[in-house]
């Protein structure tokens, strides 16, 4: 069973994707994790507080889930970059949860700081000094996908998006090959 500060994220998140940031009350929290007020204040002393947790924790499990799906992938050229657009990929499944993450870190600027923390060691560790454009291009569209759907920008149907996500594959895995040769040559 979750910890209670685990259930209080969990509540925040699942109030900020139905209903947005500027939604949730502390009170809706409390009740939708099943304790009071005071449970959730002993935790998180106010509001901003409580989504600064939330964005923390949910950025922490995306580059989490990226760092681990890149340490299970057998191929090590361009793993990182695979695993970056896979997981970018599924995070449009997620886009009212992200657009509330992204609404939380406009509130608060310094949020953004928390995701420049993450993003650019992964960066500089995958394709910074580098000469592997396709791993760059595939990672910076996975960006663009997901920030599409966030938006809702477009009327993206699955095919078109299955498409566009196996071409990232595709340039992510041209990638690990470019590299292999010319590390590697036959």
């Amino acid at each position: 069973m979750p910890g209670r500060r685990q259930q209080l994220l969990e509540a925040t998140a699942a109030l900020a994707e139905r209903s947005g940031v500027l939604s949730i009350t502390l009170e809706a929290v409390a009740a939708r994790a099943g304790v009071s007020k005071g449970g959730l204040l002993h935790h998180f002393p106010n509001k901003a507080a409580l989504l600064t947790a939330m964005v923390e924790w949910i950025v922490d499990r995306y580059y989490g889930l990226v760092t681990k799906r890149a340490g299970v992938d057998p191929e090590v050229n361009g793993r990182i970059a695979a695993a970056y657009v896979a997981t970018s990929a599924e995070m449009g499944k997620r886009a009212r949860l992200w657009s509330a993450v992204l609404t939380a870190s406009l509130l608060q600027p310094s949020l953004l700081d928390l995701f420049r923390q993450r993003a650019r060691p992964l960066w500089n560790r995958a394709i910074q000094g580098r000469d592997d454009i396709d791993a760059a291009v595939a990672w910076l569209a996975a960006d663009g996908l997901w920030l599409a759907e966030m938006l809702e920008l477009y009327d993206l149907d699955d095919t078109t998006r299955e498409a566009v996500i196996a071409r990232l594959n595709e340039l992510t895995a041209a990638s690990s090959a470019a590299n292999r040769q010319s590390r590697w040559p036959q």
